[in-house]
């Protein structure tokens, strides 16, 4: 074990960016960019490191300060276990697992995640998707938990996780509901959100751009409902479809 001390690990789950993007109708760069702001979330974070996960064929590459794992790993539950193991193995106190689609995430959000962390007893934390899945997930000492089971119905993943972090005696917590982006329709909900002012204005006009540099988008686009932003919590059925994460 590593001395990490009181330190945290956020691991941000890039998978490979370019055929995701191929896979889910994206323009190029499209989650190049997102990555580049989630890391600068992270990176601002004090008493945190960031760890990124990347796919190369069937194998994940963790990196980050001081560690580098490389391991095939042939499913998602598998990616999933072999992060969190790693980063308690290596000596951090509580570890955040952060998908790399999620555009109006803010770093509140992820400072919140982790200070619910801080107890003494086990705890969990769970950021919900808008489409039942989850962005974000949280633990202070390694689950014990069957990622198989807990994502083998894809619309039911977040409120299984719900159920077995109970069901393994960790006081759980909540975070607020926010969208990610499973596809191109998903991404064009993104666009009436570059009028208004949010502390995502930023990377929603960069990826706006990106978007309509690439594609023109059909009127029906813009009388969609904008992608959420955090909101009042509902656990509603997942789909982790296309998900790298």
């Amino acid at each position: 074990m590593d001395g990490h001390g009181n330190r945290s690990a956020v691991v941000l789950f890039c998978g490979d960016p370019r055929r995701e993007e191929r896979q889910k109708n994206l323009p190029p760069r499209f989650l190049g960019t997102l990555h580049r702001e989630l890391r600068a979330i992270v990176a601002s974070l004090p008493d945190v490191d960031l760890v990124t996960a990347s796919r190369r064929g069937d194998e994940l590459v963790l990196t980050g300060p001081g560690a580098f794992v490389e391991r095939t790993t042939r499913t998602l539950a598998e990616q999933i276990d072999l992060a969190i193991r790693s980063c308690f193995d290596s000596g951090y106190s509580r570890v955040v697992i952060l998908a790399g689609d999620v555009p109006t995430l803010s770093r509140e959000v992820v400072a919140d995640a982790l200070d619910r962390l801080r107890s003494a007893g086990p705890r969990a934390v769970i950021g919900p998707s808008g489409d039942g899945g989850f962005y974000l997930a949280g633990f202070n000492r390694t689950p014990e938990l069957e990622w198989p089971r807990i994502l083998e119905e894809p619309e039911r993943v977040a409120a299984t996780l719900a159920e077995h972090a109970a069901a393994a005696r960790m006081l759980l917590e909540i975070l607020p509901v926010i969208d990610d982006i499973d596809e191109r329709a998903d991404a064009a909900r993104l666009l009436p959100l570059r009028r208004t002012a949010s502390p995502f204005s930023s990377i929603v006009a960069r990826l706006s751009s990106l978007l309509l540099s690439r594609f023109t988008p059909h009127p029906d686009s813009f009388r969609e409902h904008a992608i959420a932003a955090p909101s009042s919590v509902s656990l509603r059925a997942p789909p982790l479809h296309h998900r790298s994460f």
